[in-house]
């Protein structure tokens, strides 16, 4: 969305601050608090029901290509007029069902990992610098992350996705241990689902990624794991760049 842009380019912009100091960018360059406000606009734009409809979309033309890849082998194996006519059909569709489905699945993947990237970087700010979790009345954030249909959706994509692509590997791998006494139909099914397993495992990778970034931003896991167990830095998650917590065996 448009209303996103902004605090992507500011974050990267921190993020470049970063790289060349080795600390946390200053308040000039990324505000805290303006944190939970871009929270609230990044979180929206990456769940939105129509980025998960154009993929939805994505996946069922990807599907159609797979499809249209078994025809490729079955008519090569006629070896006959009908059979080449088949095969050029199959493959027409496969390229063309294969560009549409890739050229969204690409657009959906370089805007969602800049905004998820985006995201997680204005949620873990605050915390990095050792403040507590700003909150506004107007936003709610990623703090409803784990009750929302939009991310519980997400997460039955990724798993689906992955299923697809891991019984698509399968039907490869099968097709591939009996190429030499493979009939049509079974060099067909072979094509699909090595075209279905190379679609299908990288989104379903992306998916988990995205999900990663947008829900679980929140802490430092090796320190929370420390503030569990009672021998870490109390209260916020601080800065990474500042040294290991120094309590002693009477703090604790």
């Amino acid at each position: 969305m448009p209303e996103s842009q902004p605090w992507i380019a500011q974050a990267e912009k921190a993020r470049a601050v970063e790289r060349e100091s080795g600390a946390l960018a200053p308040e000039e360059v990324a505000a805290s608090a303006d944190a939970r406000e871009a929270e609230d606009v990044l979180y929206r734009d990456w769940r939105r029901y129509s980025r998960f409809g154009w993929g939805t979309l994505a996946l069922v033309l990807w599907m159609g290509a797979a499809a249209a890849a078994s025809l490729i082998p079955a008519g090569l194996a006629e070896g006959q007029d009908g059979g080449v006519g088949m095969a050029v059909t199959g493959a027409v569709l496969t390229a063309g069902f294969g560009a549409v489905s890739g050229w969204l699945l690409w657009r959906l993947h370089r805007s969602g990992r800049a905004v998820t990237r985006a995201l997680a970087y204005w949620v873990r700010l605050p915390w990095l610098r050792g403040e507590p979790r700003g909150r506004h009345p107007l936003y709610d954030g990623t703090t409803r992350a784990y009750t929302d249909p939009a991310v519980a959706l997400r997460w039955s994509a990724a798993g689906v996705t992955g299923l697809l692509g891991a019984g698509g590997a399968a039907l490869a791998v099968r097709g591939a241990m009996a190429a030499g006494s493979a009939s049509a139909a079974e060099l067909g099914l072979a094509a699909f689902g090595l075209v279905l397993a190379g679609g299908m495992l990288p989104t379903a990778v992306g998916l988990f990624t995205g999900i990663r970034r947008a829900v679980y931003p929140y802490s430092d896991p090796r320190q929370a794991l420390e503030v569990k167990l009672g021998y870490g830095p109390p209260g916020p998650v601080p800065s990474r760049h500042a040294p290991r917590s120094t309590r002693t065996d009477a703090d604790r």
